[in-house]
């Protein structure tokens, strides 16, 4: 249609515009149900382990089995000792370990120890060894692979089989060095200015836990050396020995 009397025109379409046929909206996915996580903490103390635990659970890109964060949580309360001779060994380690409490285990045999480079009166800061908290040999045992191979006391332990020591534990580096008898496990060892490559030949070692002597004047000595199940036995046996023998 057209206005007249030269008033502004407007023009509207006769032709009514298409329907627009309405789109479906997408229908919204289920709000996915998130996993209750619970952890009960035995003290006040262990409430931060727990939220870890449970953030990792429910936030963690993959999933990851409990048995490994139980290792990996105890693994690290251990190393937290102020203590180098403690650690945590998983199974088959600690079976390994077993053996020294039998008195007989396959390896080159010798006391190893830590000591601090840098401050020797403070041992108790090693608990991981490092370029200061140093791997070394105590001594070799009498008659044994390491002694043939000429491993001596004060030696630094490096690296076994060309993989370094430093960020390990006693505990670890123990089961590294130890294996079949019959096998070789190399030893990088610093000795004053020098670094040697020593290889030993692994053999069955039966320690020696008690030794004993009749000294001057009835004076009995008994050395014990390691503690494994023979030991208490062994030493009443060398102690009643000794008794016959005339010590006072």
């Amino acid at each position: 249609a057209v206005a007249g009397g030269g008033a502004p025109s407007a023009v509207q379409s006769a032709t009514p515009e298409p329907s627009r046929s309405a789109t479906p909206e997408p229908t919204p996915a289920p709000t996915p149900v998130l996993e209750t996580v619970t952890c009960t903490a035995p003290s006040e103390a262990f409430a931060l382990l727990c939220e870890t635990y449970a953030r990792i659970k429910s936030d963690y890109v993959d999933e990851i089995d409990d048995a490994e964060l139980v290792e990996g949580a105890v693994e690290g309360m251990v190393e937290a000792l102020p203590d180098a001779y403690s650690g945590y060994l998983p199974p088959e380690q600690y079976e390994t370990a077993l053996d020294d409490l039998s008195g007989e285990f396959s390896g080159i045999g010798a006391e190893v120890g830590m000591r601090n480079l840098a401050d020797p009166s403070d041992e108790e800061a090693c608990t991981v060894i490092t370029e200061i908290c140093a791997l070394v040999i105590i001594a070799p045992l009498d008659g044994s692979p390491a002694e043939a191979a000429g491993l001596q006391a004060g030696d630094v332990v490096v690296a076994v089989d060309g993989e370094p020591t430093a960020g390990s534990t006693i505990s670890e580096q123990v089961f590294r060095v130890r294996g079949e008898a019959g096998t070789d496990v190399t030893l990088t060892v610093e000795r004053e200015d020098e670094t040697l490559e020593i290889t030993i030949t692994r053999a069955v070692i039966n320690l020696q836990e008690v030794s004993s002597e009749l000294l001057a004047d009835g004076v009995g000595y008994l050395r014990l050396t390691t503690f494994t199940d023979r030991s208490p036995g062994l030493l009443r046996d060398a102690l009643a020995g000794l008794l016959d023998g005339g010590a006072t």
